[in-house]
């Protein structure tokens, strides 16, 4: 017994997406309004003014955002489709984020006690890592090309 399936898929698929903006990171979708309004879980209310109190937002999802990408970081991607038979084409692709390479930092380093302790400084005292930046919230520059061959 035996069997055999096979899919030929011959067209390119372009998907456009909407990621938010600084502001609504912050729980501010005021830019939305009148077309879309934000209802509070709890009561079944609209939030004042598009607005999330600062409160009401989670720590560890407010964490999470510094890892996505938003509006305010300049990228793009380009494709182009290159047929040269009926049943045969290359397509072209590239992607850009963070073009200009702004640094978004990270958070400083909350540990009290991180590094080395200060000469002469009590035990407890800050040391000479405490409130130190050493990482970003968003990549650096990145560039990428890719060539696919669609038969």
């Amino acid at each position: 017994m035996s069997n055999y399936e096979a899919l030929r898929r011959r067209q390119s698929v372009l998907n456009t997406f909407t990621v938010p903006t600084t502001k609504m990171f912050a729980g501010d979708f005021s830019e939305l309004l009148p077309a879309t309004i934000i209802y509070d879980p709890n009561t079944g209310l609209p939030f004042p003014g598009n607005v999330i109190p600062t409160a009401r937002l989670d720590p560890v999802s407010l964490n999470f955002l510094k890892y996505y990408n938003s509006a305010s970081v300049l990228g793009t991607n380009k494709r182009i489709m290159m047929p040269y038979s009926e049943h045969h084409s290359v397509q072209l692709r590239l992607e850009a984020f963070n073009v200009f390479n702004h640094p978004s930092w990270g958070a400083p380093n909350a540990n009290i006690l991180a590094g080395a302790a200060f000469p002469g400084a009590p035990a407890n005292a800050a040391h000479q890592g405490f409130g130190i930046i050493s990482t970003t919230a968003i990549p650096m520059r990145q560039l990428q090309l890719g060539i696919k061959y669609l038969f």
